[in-house]
């Protein structure tokens, strides 16, 4: 996340930092925020027709955790759709974790995120990786990926999230290992976002042939060489692929359920936190 928070503060004109906890707090002025970064603000006459309300109704929580496909069914086989909705509470660590933890948990992330752009304490507000904890916790709870598996006791799982030895690694670690890479040695280390390919995939797979040293031709951009390789690579081609039908990875995952979802949706950034 830190990676993200450091791009919007060098560039806050083409990174939209936004939080959950802000999102929450008033939800129809983020809703106006984002639609005047994208360049696309609601007109007056959009505004007295209720436009935002609907918006800020149809993409609830509430609503989205009752929408029949999201109440029942599984991701990818294993993972119950429901458990993607399951409070989306803010503060809810407070039901489950002691002051002591918390205390001890706010000391772990100043010292993982010294020398960061921002103090400790108010990258802490930022995220709040308590109720990150929490949401996963659950998560993990409701999503066996081994049979017998014996759910570890919440004292336990929060040590372990502290000294991080978490199932998708530490967040702190996670992203900023690579951004960080990337601002010091940006000609040996490229920073791609999913949202950017998603926008201007044929720009990306220029800028890629560019970095690794083989930019393309003016000859191989007039037959079409980039549109034909944005084909072969798409999420679709991949997707219908035999190999990727059928089979499973280390005997385990389905080599179907790496390809899911092309589309991105605001709520799946929440769902990253299992919220």
């Amino acid at each position: 996340m830190l990676g993200y928070w450091n791009a919007h503060l060098k560039n806050p004109e083409e990174v939209l930092f936004l939080k959950y906890e802000d999102l929450k707090g008033d939800i129809a002025f983020y809703i106006k925020k984002i639609a005047e970064f994208l360049g696309c603000p609601f007109s007056e006459d959009e505004e007295k027709q209720g436009l935002i309300e609907q918006i800020s109704k149809l993409c609830s929580f509430e609503n989205l955790k009752n929408l029949e496909v999201n109440k029942t069914g599984y991701r990818r086989g294993v993972l119950k759709n429901s458990t993607f909705f399951r409070k989306g509470e803010v503060g809810d660590w407070a039901n489950y974790l002691s002051p002591a933890m918390a205390e001890s948990f706010q000391k772990v992330m100043e010292s993982k995120l010294e020398g960061s752009e921002d103090d400790g304490e108010q990258v802490g507000g930022l995220w709040s990786p308590l109720d990150q904890f929490i949401s996963s916790y659950h998560f993990l709870l409701d999503n066996k990926f081994e049979k017998d598996a014996v759910p570890l006791e919440l004292d336990e799982a929060f040590d372990m999230f502290c000294e991080g030895i978490h199932s998708w690694g530490p967040f702190w670690d996670h992203i900023l290992g690579y951004w960080n890479a990337h601002l010091k040695n940006p000609e040996k280390v490229l920073f791609l976002k999913y949202e950017d390919l998603k926008e201007d995939i044929a720009f990306h797979i220029e800028k890629i042939a560019e970095f690794m040293g083989y930019p393309f031709s003016e000859e191989e951009l007039k037959q079409g060489l980039v549109d034909q390789i944005k084909k072969l690579c798409s999420l679709e081609n991949l997707k219908n692929l035999e190999v990727n039908k059928c089979g499973y990875v280390q005997g385990i995952m389905k080599n179907s359920s790496f390809f899911g979802k092309e589309k991105l949706e605001i709520d799946e950034l929440s769902n990253a936190c299992h919220g």
